[in-house]
């Protein structure tokens, strides 16, 4: 009984110092400042939706540089999880319409030649 004891204590203190540990790593950790990934795809950012009806939604994004190819947008479906069909496009904006009622996610991301940008999402749009 006692050595099941002292694995327990043992036990609680490794899961304290882990829990430290993780908290000072992930405390000097910073993302990038320039709203780029790593790879050098310039993110998308400041995604609004700008109008929507019964079966549309538009939306609209800011870029933090020109991608080579454009951007990929694609919504999500909440009730059925269905996922469209990726559209590219050069456009700062978009619609998607012929939407059936249901709680959705949009997605853009920035398309370069080898990469893409980190990604931005406007989520719980309910039609």
């Amino acid at each position: 009984m006692e050595n099941a004891q002292k694995i327990q204590k043992r036990s609680a203190f490794l899961t304290v110092l882990f829990v430290a540990l993780l908290a000072q790593i992930l405390q000097s950790y910073s993302l990038p400042q320039n709203k780029e990934t790593v790879t050098g795809c310039p993110e998308p950012y400041n995604l609004t939706v700008t109008g929507q009806t019964s079966s549309t939604i538009s939306f609209e994004w800011d870029e933090s540089g020109t991608p080579d190819i454009g951007y990929k947008v694609w919504y999500h479906r909440s009730e059925d999880n269905f996922i469209s069909p990726p559209v590219i496009t050069t456009n700062l904006y978009h619609t998607f319409s012929g939407l059936s009622s249901g709680t959705y996610d949009i997605h853009v991301v920035a398309v370069c030649e080898a990469d893409y940008s980190g990604g931005i999402i406007v989520v719980d749009i309910v039609l």
